[in-house]
């Protein structure tokens, strides 16, 4: 905690940072709970439980290691020994991975991350104290042999989760990547054409950094999470969301559902509310 507070306060502006951090996370969850139709990111979505199988491996080792962890600890506690910071790192990994799974089915993917880094150093501390080291099952678990072949079990599922993982990172990037250099010739000609620092109206914030790599010149309306627009201006967020569905094209609106009298020509919005 001591550490949170030093960083958010020793930041340039701390109190912008705090407000930032209060939009990305509270604020977004709070509009999410009421229902608006905010066009978020994926990882802004629970995981499905059936999608656990993308990750099987990791999925075994971690529940594998939670078995183990609760029959020796509850089950055997004779056998553990264990110093005091060694049994923090062990309880803190576990509880905090179990913490982040269920944030990452129940919340948003975003979790996911969190759930992988303590889930390894909760495998890997569960291997080292409990099985390693013999307290797992001391005539069996403490044995050279044993060891041995915990160890090559391991070894052959880790080549088999990298396989699995490079061979379905392949298949996603032939199924939903796109040519590197699609807004080469959009983005180049707005350096060209465009003043520097005139600001762009990109309708897509996955689109800002494809265009900013080839011309970083020109200052771009969408960067970041669409809950930043939404919160900064809701009336702004509509009229750029129509265009980002392709709900419209000629015409948008800056109300969540249109009237006739709200519609405003795709020109003059982009000109007079963007000034882009």
């Amino acid at each position: 905690l001591a550490g949170l507070a030093a960083g958010a306060l020793l930041r340039p502006n701390p109190f912008g940072a705090l407000r930032l951090t209060y939009i990305q996370i509270i604020q977004l969850m709070l509009e999410k709970i009421r229902g608006v139709p905010l066009h978020f990111g994926m990882e802004l979505y629970p995981l499905r439980f059936a999608d656990l199988g993308v990750f099987w491996g990791f999925v075994i080792l971690w529940a594998a290691a939670l078995a183990i962890f609760v029959w020796v600890w509850f089950g055997r506690s004779g056998a553990v020994v264990l110093a005091p910071r060694a049994r923090t790192l062990l309880w803190a990994s576990g509880i905090l991975s179990v913490v982040f799974f269920a944030m990452t089915l129940g919340v948003a993917q975003r979790s996911f991350d969190l759930w992988a880094a303590f889930g390894v150093l909760f495998i890997a501390l569960v291997f080292s104290y409990f099985i390693d080291r013999g307290a797992f099952y001391k005539n069996i678990a403490g044995t050279p042999k044993f060891r041995g072949w915990i160890t090559t079990a391991g070894l052959a599922l880790f080549v088999a989760m990298f396989a699995h993982s490079m061979y379905w990172q392949g298949r996603y990037l032939d199924t939903f990547g796109w040519p590197p250099e699609r807004f080469r010739g959009a983005a180049e000609w707005l350096k060209t054409n465009a003043k520097p620092d005139a600001l762009v109206l990109n309708v897509s914030w996955d689109y800002f950094p494809e265009l900013f790599f080839w011309n970083s010149s020109n200052r771009y309306v969408s960067g970041m999470d669409p809950i930043f627009q939404y919160v900064y201006s809701p009336a702004l967020y509509w009229e750029s969301y129509y265009w980002e569905t392709a709900k419209t094209d000629r015409v948008t609106c800056a109300a969540t559902h249109c009237e006739a009298g709200e519609v405003k020509d795709t020109y003059d919005a982009i000109k007079n509310d963007f000034h882009a």
